[in-house]
């Protein structure tokens, strides 16, 4: 009892949905943070089975969780780990990091029972979202303007020149950096 409280007090601290699927007949069972994940009670996505989790995952990233799967089912990763992003009953995408391993596997090598937990990472994708479009904007701002410009270390010493930096000086970008 004290270690099943244990274990509960971990899953409600790091805030992470559960799952557990008997790979061979698709049955899956799942815990109320899973469903919250995309606006559902649990009652709302009865019955439980495979086709719960993946008639919600986006179509793009159907093939990406299905090599992550392949790969975990064929030893080639210790453990499944799988970025995806999943409908939500509002219709909106809620990015989630999926983590489990095989437990529990057939006497001619086949999975059984698979459990593992999801977390919600639509936050971190929003940054890391916003992050590439900031740096796509400096690149294009960088490589298109009209004045020189080198990004130096402290020594003087030039990482980078962008083009209008290598006509002013007459110099590519290799001898730049030299």
């Amino acid at each position: 009892a004290r270690e099943r409280q244990r274990l509960v007090n971990i899953v409600e601290g790091t805030h992470v949905g559960t799952w557990v699927w008997q790979v061979q007949t698709g049955e899956l069972h799942l815990d109320e943070q899973w469903a919250a994940m995309i606006g559902c009670g649990l009652d709302e996505l009865e019955p439980f089975t495979i086709d719960t989790w993946h008639g919600r995952i986006h179509p793009a990233d159907w093939p990406r969780v299905e090599r992550a799967l392949e790969r975990h089912f064929t030893g080639k990763s210790q453990y499944f780990e799988c970025e995806s992003r999943l409908r939500h009953k509002d219709g909106q995408w809620v990015w989630v990091l999926d983590r489990g391993k095989v437990s529990a596997w057939s006497r001619s090598g086949k999975p059984q029972l698979m459990s593992g937990t999801q977390m919600d990472i639509s936050e971190k994708q929003a940054v890391q979202t916003a992050l590439r479009a900031s740096e796509e904007h400096f690149r294009h701002l960088f490589e298109h303007s009209l004045d020189g410009i080198l990004q130096a270390l402290p020594d003087g010493s030039v990482l980078y020149a962008n083009p209008a930096a290598c006509r002013l000086f007459g110099m590519s970008q290799d001898a730049i950096r030299q």
